[in-house]
């Protein structure tokens, strides 16, 4: 799968799918804002953020679907989405409070939405352990950027 590609030094970021076996692209947004940072669940879905309106927030693409549908908004960005192993969970970053902080929300139930982070700094860019009951991310309440732990709830 290909984060996208740009083709013109002025072209906005799109996404691309590309199969390995042929090396065959294929383009699965084509809005007039940025497409990126993509995270796959096991179903194939692929979740990304996009800025259409401005502030940058998170899409889902079905599989067979023809377009993206806007899953996760707010009135500030979202970014780094990722998709927890067993796809019930998408944990990602937003400026809601004014600073960088990790939420999660449950698949099934986009509106809800739990903040798992409430340092100081900047917290981003959230990864799930294998086991899907620990979440990684960077944390920056010095000088030093650090990687944190979360427990995570579950349904």
């Amino acid at each position: 799968f290909a984060g996208f590609k740009k083709q013109k030094p002025d072209d906005i970021p799109k996404l691309f799918s590309i199969d390995t076996a042929s090396g065959a692209r294929t383009q699965l947004t084509n809005s007039q804002g940025e497409a990126w940072r993509p995270a796959i669940a096991p179903d194939g879905t692929v979740y990304f953020i996009a800025n259409p309106e401005g502030d940058f927030d998170i899409y889902r693409l079905q599989p067979k679907a023809e377009q993206p549908t806007l899953f996760i908004r707010s009135d500030a960005d979202e970014w780094d989405p990722a998709v927890s192993p067993d796809g019930k969970w998408i944990a990602f970053a937003s400026k809601r409070t004014g600073s960088w902080d990790i939420y999660i929300s449950p698949i099934n139930d986009p509106s809800k939405v739990y903040r798992i982070s409430d340092l100081p700094g900047e917290e981003w860019d959230p990864s799930w352990h294998p086991s899907g009951e620990v979440l990684v991310f960077a944390s920056k309440q010095t000088e030093e950027s650090q990687i944190v732990g979360s427990c995570t709830p579950t349904e």
